[in-house]
């Protein structure tokens, strides 16, 4: 099961650490790149892509890459 939070403003799906690393997902390394807050600061650069393959209640497919960060809430990732 995947907790998530769909935010119309996000252009890009994030995927916290904390859950990536407890289900053993494999990442890649990408070139670092900055995390841009909504107020336009920049304080984080992410460093690593998720592949997942994911299912919706309506049994519809889709693979999506997420950005691994740490999310403040309790959701699992975020999804735009």
């Amino acid at each position: 099961m995947f907790k998530e939070l769909v935010d119309s403003g996000s252009f890009d799906c994030f995927l916290d650490s904390k859950f990536m690393i407890s289900n053993k997902l494999r990442t890649q390394e990408i070139d670092p790149l900055p995390l841009t807050l909504i107020d336009g600061t920049v304080n984080y650069y992410v460093n690593q892509v998720v592949s997942l393959s994911i299912q919706l209640p309506c049994r519809s497919l889709y693979m999506i890459e997420c950005y691994v960060t740490t999310l403040d809430g309790s959701e699992n990732g975020i999804l735009p």
